[in-house]
């Protein structure tokens, strides 16, 4: 079920959950047609979705579930009902960011928009310049609704095959601007090893973010204030996490990934205008950082430690963002280890909101019980969502 459709009618586009964000963007561009997704090509369509999705369109349109203007969904009765604003409204919330708990969605109908040329690309670094891209990142996350158009990710990445950590970053402008002035900052870092700026088509841009696999990995996430010590610390922590990986897998035994990018608060107010969602990030006052942590081990004998050492690193780092009150709740579920609630981390309005949704929706618990893998929202107690502000 992989078939994308665009309808020129209503100025949708009609995606099957199976289809991968490379295929989308192939089918659309060859009729002048864009839609808010994926930023890897490899990345899939629907987990992606239902977990809210980052875009390169994400300051100036919210998250990608924010762009769905109808779901159709098998329900566990084998109904197959249409939700959207009018219809299963209570549904159609739910769905954006509430995962695999009320059905299975097997067409996702997004907006869509004339398709333009992108401005960006890989920007590679010495590690060295480390401090100053926490602080160019730092001002470009605070200044980031001066141009909405412009997005930006900073990651450390421990590379096997240079047995060093590096530093890439990529810069994207979605209206086509070569060197925005929102990155004036970035680019006058030096020295840089690698670019690949230039003007092309949104097919190009998220090939070069595909995820080359082979490598057993682990995933972690967490969200906290545009505070530059915290970024520090997260760098500092990963920098100590690689060398005690070297000594027990060696030099060309893992990877590692330290990413932070900036999460605009706008996003909330960009969803209550598509009929809201339950991330719960209305509670968000201004924008935050989003972490994402990974280790991935070549022998998967190492899996178990590889994965309680990059535990132990993000559970560090949320210790000292408590610390300085920098912490944030929410958790992004795209990106989240199953050891983490991100559902819990919406908030107990929501978790109240989409245990009533299940409840209706799936009075047997077929999706709580009888479906493999992902977060369940029956496993979150109510009692233990202590926090309704971030």
């Amino acid at each position: 079920m992989n078939a994308t459709k665009y309808h020129a009618e209503n100025d949708t586009a009609s995606i099957q959950p199976g289809s991968r964000w490379g295929q989308v963007y192939r089918t659309l561009e060859g009729q002048g047609i864009a839609v808010a997704g994926g930023r890897a090509s490899s990345v899939g369509v629907g987990g992606f979705i239902l977990g809210g999705g980052i875009s390169y369109y994400t300051g100036k349109r919210g998250l990608v579930c924010d762009s769905v203007v109808r779901f159709e969904v098998v329900l566990a009765n084998g109904d197959v009902v249409l939700a959207d604003k009018e219809n299963h409204s209570d549904l159609f919330v739910a769905l954006k960011g509430g995962s695999s708990n009320f059905g299975i969605v097997t067409r996702f109908d997004l907006e869509t928009f004339p398709s333009t040329a992108i401005w960006g690309g890989i920007v590679m670094y010495p590690k060295v310049v480390g401090p100053q891209m926490i602080n160019v990142l730092s001002a470009f996350t605070a200044n980031i609704g001066e141009d909405p158009a412009s997005s930006s990710i900073v990651a450390w990445l421990y590379l096997p095959t240079v047995k060093d950590t590096l530093i890439m970053a990529t810069y994207e402008n979605n209206e086509g601007v070569i060197n925005a002035p929102a990155f004036k900052e970035y680019l006058a870092v030096q020295p840089q090893i690698s670019s690949t700026l230039r003007v092309t088509n949104w097919t190009s841009i998220t090939e070069e973010l595909g995820d080359p696999g082979g490598l057993d990995k682990s995933w972690f996430t967490l969200t906290f204030k545009n505070d530059v010590r915290v970024m520090r610390k997260a760098v500092e922590l990963h920098e100590a996490l690689v060398e005690e990986m070297k000594a027990t897998t060696g030099e060309e035994g893992f990877s590692t990934i330290c990413m932070l990018q900036p999460l605009p608060a706008v996003t909330s107010r960009l969803a209550e205008g598509n009929g809201g969602n339950v991330l719960g990030l209305e509670r968000l006052e201004e924008n935050a950082i989003l972490f994402l942590a990974s280790m991935g081990v070549v022998d998967p004998e190492f899996a178990p430690l590889g994965m309680k050492k990059a535990q132990d690193w993000v559970g560090a780092v949320e210790a000292y963002a408590k610390s300085l009150d920098a912490d944030i709740e929410y958790l992004f579920l795209n990106y989240a280890h199953g050891s983490q609630s991100p559902l819990r981390s919406y908030g107990s309005e929501n978790v109240a909101k989409m245990k009533k949704v299940a409840t209706k929706y799936d009075p047997d618990r077929v999706f709580q019980t009888l479906l493999p893998g992902g977060f369940k929202i029956s496993q979150v107690d109510e009692a233990t969502v202590i926090r309704d502000e971030l």
